[in-house]
């Protein structure tokens, strides 16, 4: 079992993998972690709890995915505004 922390990402990041760095290295490592499991390389449930933390990509590429992001919240808030006031 493992438990990593993807330090200063938006909550559902990992649904935009194809446009974050971020949610692809999450993406990618899920998909690592259960063709581990599927294969029965997966050690037991360790004794103590440890959690990993990924740091966020850095420079030009962290402005860019945290510009990503708010536009990305910035559609999702104006779509359902819009869908709100539409449907009145």
């Amino acid at each position: 079992m493992e438990t990593v922390r993807y330090r200063g990402v938006m909550h559902g990041f990992v649904s935009f993998y194809e446009v974050m760095r971020s949610g692809e290295m999450a993406m990618n490592h899920s998909v690592r972690f259960l063709g581990e499991a599927f294969a029965g390389e997966v050690n037991e449930v360790p004794e103590e709890f440890e959690i990993a933390v990924e740091q966020p990509p850095q420079g030009i590429a962290r402005i860019k995915e945290e510009a990503e992001a708010y536009a990305i919240a910035a559609f999702l808030i104006g779509r359902t505004t819009w869908s709100q006031f539409h449907n009145w």
